[in-house]
């Protein structure tokens, strides 16, 4: 008698009863768990249906770049028009008043030959030769008089153009270019900008760079964009911050207010630098100065939102800091979106990028990195480069690769 084959268990709990098998990743879930996987589906599909909707949106009400082209070439119009009209009239001013002058001395010559003429007829002192004379002279200033405008011609100067040609040119992104040097199969573009902020702060760059403008104090700053699925990556870069006062960098749900101390709302998750975190608005460290300890002016941000499996990470490019915090969904729930805050007076954060990162998996952080730091393999005073790959190649000498 053969016995029948057994069962695959469920891939998150390992149980063997009342198993469903997913048509589309082949996987086998039991009746707890396919209800959680088809609500990462529906999680998903959400935000695919998110992503539809702004880039629909975009598709519709993002003209600024056009608009500005279009002025561009209004400009170039206008500006050719007028140059080409006072070459025009100096042209015509110059021609003028050759005709002019040509005339004058036809003018002044015919007086005299009239002036000669009328002392011949008085004193009757004129013979054949003067009269044939006289012919003569009159023929030349009548036929210089016909043929004034023979005198001169116009030619265009081609050696110097008046206005030159303008076309349209592919413009590759100069952030874009950048990101290119470090590849990623996985990576696409998504668009995210700050959008809310409180009185006390303006957005500006087209929602790409927030600037605390009044004394020190609060200041809450939200994202557009909203995140339920997937993984997604932030870069910021602390353009000014010359009292060196703590920035918050996190989530906060949707569904909060926003308010001046909103770091410390029950959905507030984030980091006011390495090592000092909020978890649901409770501050962990209880030693902050209210300063930077490990952060400074300049340094680059990687903030990343893993909604998969809930929880987000921090990045210091620079010194290569790294930490994770996972998320509460009952303090937390979907959709996330971006938040920061601001203390310092004239502090300055720039959105250098946003991109999705598909396939369900988040960029390796930089521990082993930051252990050889920790450990002399590699000194402070050699610069890293930025990128999870420049890092890679770092470690291949110290990690046998």
């Amino acid at each position: 008698m053969t016995s029948a084959a057994p069962k695959a268990p469920c891939v998150t709990c390992g149980r063997s009863a009342g198993l469903f098998n997913c048509q589309g990743c082949g996987q086998t879930f039991c009746m707890k768990h396919v209800i959680e996987h088809r609500q990462t589906l529906s999680h998903q599909l959400e935000e695919i249906v998110i992503e539809h909707d702004t880039l629909q949106e975009i598709l519709l009400n993002d003209r600024d770049q056009e608009h500005s082209l279009f002025k561009h070439i209004d400009e170039w119009e206008r500006k050719s028009t007028e140059k080409i009209k006072r070459i025009a009239q100096d042209t015509r001013q110059e021609l003028l008043e050759f005709t002019n002058m040509c005339k004058k001395t036809i003018a002044q010559e015919l007086n005299s030959l009239a002036e000669r003429i009328k002392s011949a007829r008085k004193e009757e002192d004129y013979f054949e030769t003067d009269l044939r004379q006289w012919i003569l002279t009159l023929d030349r200033l009548k036929n210089q008089l016909l043929n004034t405008s023979s005198q001169s011609d116009i030619e265009e100067d081609t050696s110097k153009p008046i206005v030159y040609q303008i076309k349209r040119l592919n413009v590759v992104n100069s952030q874009n270019t950048l990101h290119k040097k470090h590849p990623s199969p996985s990576m696409m573009i998504c668009r995210d900008s700050f959008d809310w902020c409180l009185d006390g702060a303006e957005i500006e760059d087209h929602g790409r760079v927030v600037t605390h403008n009044k004394t020190n104090t609060s200041v809450a700053i939200r994202g557009k964009g909203t995140y339920s699925a997937g993984i997604h990556q932030f870069d910021f870069q602390i353009e000014k911050n010359p009292l060196n006062t703590w920035i918050f960098f996190g989530i906060i749900s949707k569904s909060d207010l926003l308010t001046k101390n909103s770091y410390e709302s029950s959905s507030a998750y984030g980091w006011a630098d390495f090592d000092d975190f909020f978890l649901a608005g409770d501050r962990q460290n209880e030693k902050t100065t209210g300063q930077f300890t490990h952060t400074h002016e300049n340094d680059v941000i990687l903030l990343i939102l893993d909604c998969t499996n809930r929880k987000i990470t921090y990045t210091n490019e620079r010194n290569l800091n790294h930490q994770e915090l996972y998320v509460d969904l009952h303090h937390c729930p979907f959709p996330w979106q971006l938040h920061v805050n601001f203390f310092g007076e004239c502090d300055r954060v720039r959105l250098l990028s946003t991109k999705s990162l598909s396939g369900g998996r988040a960029p390796r952080p930089p521990q082993s990195a930051k252990a050889l730091l920790d450990a002399g393999a590699v000194t402070d005073g050699i610069p890293f480069p930025t990128g999870y790959d420049a890092i890679d190649a770092l470690l291949a000498p110290h990690c046998g690769r």
